[in-house]
């Protein structure tokens, strides 16, 4: 291993080591929803102030267990910004307004990202 490469692990360790003493507030939700429906879901959380943008994928197949049996079926994949702060409200607009019974909800944290973005984000969803 060449001098460079040990840097570059510092580097990722440095960064590691700091998300771990400060959360990080930023968080992408990933959420699917019966085809057609994605469009409409998204406005409703973006105009709420949930969501600084929401991108809907189309084309998504899903396979999946439900109700003890294989089902599949086309879908849309709902990818949200937002803040840490923010989930347990946008959970339950979630709940309101989607279609499905126990809708996907997944929160992943945003360790790095650029820093204008990530301040947008911040001031598109304060109140």
């Amino acid at each position: 291993m060449g001098g460079d490469e040990g840097a570059c692990y510092m580097s990722s360790r440095e960064m590691i080591n700091s998300s771990e003493a400060e959360p990080p507030k930023y968080v992408v939700v990933l959420m699917t929803a019966p085809t057609g429906k994605g469009r409409e879901i998204a406005r409703i959380l973006v105009e709420r102030k949930l969501c600084a943008c929401i991108n809907v994928v189309s084309g998504v197949y899903s396979v999946y267990w439900w109700q003890g049996r294989v089902e599949d079926g086309e879908e849309e994949l709902l990818i949200c910004k937002t803040l840490r702060e923010k989930l347990n409200e946008l959970q339950q607009a979630i709940r309101e307004v989607h279609p499905y019974e126990i809708p996907e909800i997944i929160a992943i944290e945003i360790v790095k990202g650029l820093r204008e973005y990530l301040e947008w984000v911040r001031s598109s969803i304060a109140k």
